[in-house]
Formats: structure tokens, C-alpha cells, sequence
């Protein structure tokens, strides 16, 4: 069941402070507030509230892909997890370092392809020069017009960007939110005059409740297991202390940001309470 409208028990773009316990700061960083959910919409047995997040990794490839040695039986590749406070609010089960720009040693140039840069510029140069001897003026020209060799950015670099560009399609889509009461991302462009008004908004959620059905997020290679059902239409992880996690909702994190999973799938033990995120790259 798909949601596009506001109703009881959701809550779309919560403040991070309702969400993150401890270092919020940290938290928002990583990670952006998409919807925060009643737990007893899903099972009336429940209660509390859980929250739909997306990080704002990776920029290519999985989130942990290359952190694994902060990995352990919950943060995996592709797979996130939160215990809730008593105050429903996330705690990060977890190493920090699992994130990739909380390891500032990994901003560093690559070596090998630094030196294949040099020689590129070097080579650039030569032709400019050489283009000078038949157009004089030729590289005066191209400097005024930022004609060069593109620069190396280390993938913490580039990440570090890919940060900035997530939590500035986020604001967009908030302020939409708060102006219109519904959900237009920063994809998203007026057809004519009437703005928003004709457009049609997207889903706070793709589905709520039910089972999960299998996709690309069951073939993650890591240490979680699932249990598959023989159609994939029912699929779900088991817990290290062997306890069954519960399909809450999942949604597109590109419905909220400029980019992100074609799905953020939520999972829930109500034991120990916890939350347990993966996402589907199709």
C-alpha cells in the first residue's frame, strides 16, 4: 500500500533531534530523516515510532563496501541497524568508521593515478604549444576560457561532494513539503505557471506493512541471514540472537533526495528493538 498523502502515524521529514539520539549533529551528517512511522500502523501489538532514513553514501557502489573492518553482526554491507532509545530515537549499533568520511586518513591522492595526471597535463601543455607555433595566442586563449586537464579528486573527495549535493536536494524537497503538504524531490521542475499545483507529488512511501519481496538486496554478499521464501515475495533477515525481523515499509530514496536506493527497505525486531535498514540498487 502506497502512500502519497499525509495521515496517521506517519510523519515525513522529522527533525533530526526526534530521530538520532546523542551527537544529532553526527547523525545528520550521515544520514537523512525521510519519514518517521508509527509502529502500531504495522502491527497494533506495537508501539512507538520507527524512522525511515536515507545516508547520504555511497556515491557509487554499497554503503561499507569499504569499511569493512569496523563491520559486525549488524552493520554489514548493505545493511545499517539502530537500536531504539526509550525515547524512539536511533543509536547507531556500531563503529562510526563504518561510514567512509569518518576515516580522514582515506583522503589521499591515489599514486599511480596522480602521476598519470602529471603526465597528462605535461602532454596537454605540449600540445598547447605546439598549437601556438600555427595559432599564436592559442594557450593564452584556452587559460581565459578554463581549458585544462581535469583535476584528481580522491574518492573522499568526491564523496564529500556527493554529501553536499544529498543534503541540498533534501532541503528542496522539505521546504516543497512545507509549502505544498506533499512530496516533490529536486528532480522534480514545474510544467507551467500553475507550479506544483498540477504536478503529480510523490509517495511518502512505497509500501506499508506486508512482507518484502526479494530483489537485488538479497544477493548482498555479508554475514546477515535471510530467510527466502521459494517465490521471493516474503523475505526477511534473522537477528544474531536469532529473533525474526519484521518488514516494516520501504520507499525510493530518490522520492526524498537527488539520488539514493531505488529502494530503503525497514526492517524491525520488537524484542530489543531495533532497526534494521538495506537497500535495493536495481
Amino acid at each position: 500500500m502506497a502512500i502519497n498523502t499525509v495521515t496517521h502515524g506517519i510523519r515525513p521529514f522529522p527533525e533530526p533531534a526526534d530521530v538520532f539520539a546523542g551527537d544529532v549533529d553526527r547523525y545528520f551528517r550521515h544520514l537523512l530523516p525521510l519519514v518517521s512511522i508509527d509502529l502500531a500502523r504495522v502491527n497494533p501489538q506495537w508501539s512507538g515510532w520507527i524512522h525511515l532514513v536515507n545516508p547520504c553514501e555511497p556515491a557509487d557502489g554499497m554503503i561499507g563496501d569499504s569499511t569493512a573492518k569496523y563491520h559486525n553482526e549488524y552493520l554489514q554491507t548493505n545493511w545499517l541497524a539502530f537500536k531504539l532509545d526509550a525515547h524512539d530515537r536511533y543509536e547507531l549499533l556500531g563503529d562510526w568508521r563504518y561510514f567512509y568520511l569518518e576515516n580522514p586518513e582515506l583522503n589521499r591522492p591515489d599514486p599511480q593515478f596522480q602521476q598519470e595526471q602529471d603526465q597528462g597535463m605535461a602532454a596537454m601543455q605540449d600540445l598547447f604549444a605546439s598549437i601556438d607555433k600555427t595559432i599564436p595566442g592559442f594557450s593564452e586563449a584556452a587559460k581565459r576560457e578554463r581549458v585544462s586537464y581535469p583535476r584528481y579528486e580522491s574518492a573522499y573527495a568526491q564523496l564529500q561532494a556527493h554529501y553536499a549535493e544529498q543534503h541540498e536536494g533534501y532541503a528542496v524537497a522539505k521546504r516543497r513539503y512545507q509549502a505544498h503538504g506533499k512530496l516533490f524531490s529536486v528532480n522534480q521542475y514545474p510544467r507551467d505557471k500553475a507550479g506544483f499545483a498540477r504536478e503529480p507529488s510523490g509517495n511518502f512511501l512505497e509500501q506499508l506493512g506486508g512482507t518484502a519481496v526479494g530483489s537485488n538486496w538479497v544477493d548482498t554478499d555479508g554475514g546477515v541471514q535471510l530467510v527466502v521464501d521459494e517465490e521471493w515475495n516474503d523475505v526477511y533477515p534473522i537477528g544474531p540472537t536469532g529473533r525474526r525481523f519484521h518488514f516494516v515499509a520501504h520507499v525510493p530514496g530518490w522520492n526524498y533526495c537527488k539520488s539514493g536506493a531505488d529502494s530503503i527497505l525497514l526492517f524491525y525486531e520488537p524484542v530489543e528493538r531495533i532497526a534494521w535498514l538495506t537497500f535495493d540498487w536495481t
